[in-house]
């Protein structure tokens, strides 16, 4: 009998926070950069967007690996007060091609952001 894995179950994570008025554009394609290779590392996939001053993300993945990940969120310094708008299972991903799409992502690719 051939043995077959399940993958593991997925969760979804979104949050909103507000960005350290510090942060600057070239610290932000560095966390995008990073993020990204961070996620296609883990099997995370999602959207980032931040509008003045804001950020909103949502995360989606394994759900070790996501849990794992918003912990380092929420420890991160370059963003205050997280609110988590939604954490549950997931069937399927709403974000499957995107190891992080971020808001000019977004744009290039035709979609409407904020």
């Amino acid at each position: 009998m051939k043995h077959v894995d399940t993958p593991p179950p997925l969760l979804v994570i979104v949050y909103v926070s507000s960005a350290n008025p510090t942060l600057d554009p070239g610290e932000l394609a560095v966390l995008v950069r990073r993020a990204r290779a961070y996620n296609e590392a883990h099997e995370i996939t999602g959207v980032l967007l931040h509008h003045d001053g804001s950020f909103m993300q949502a995360l989606e993945g394994p759900a070790d690996a996501v849990s794992s990940l918003f912990e380092r969120i929420q420890r991160d310094r370059r963003h205050q007060g997280i609110i988590e708008l939604c954490r549950e299972p997931a069937e399927q991903r709403e974000f499957p091609f995107w190891s992080l799409v971020s808001a000019p992502d977004a744009r290039a690719l035709g979609l409407t952001v904020g």
